[in-house]
């Protein structure tokens, strides 16, 4: 028997340089992200669809992402 417990969770956010929002625009809303160029931090169990939430709202999109990594110093 092995058993399994929740340890913590990891907070993620969208994040970019001044200079490329400045060229594409702010996202004003997670759909706008689909228009933009991402790495996505793909881990296993997850990276495929982005949960986005503000107070009780929710939602979830799969972005395409122009590069997918598995190792979080990839994605600097």
């Amino acid at each position: 028997g092995f058993t399994a417990r929740k340890l913590g969770e990891v907070k993620q956010c969208v994040i970019g340089t001044p200079g490329y929002f400045a060229a594409a625009g702010m996202p004003q809303w997670p759909e706008d992200l689909l228009q933009h160029e991402m790495v996505i931090y793909h881990r296993r169990g997850g990276g495929e669809q982005w949960r986005f939430s503000r107070g009780e709202e929710q939602r979830a999109l799969r972005l395409p992402g122009r590069m997918r990594v598995n190792a979080a110093e990839c994605v600097r």
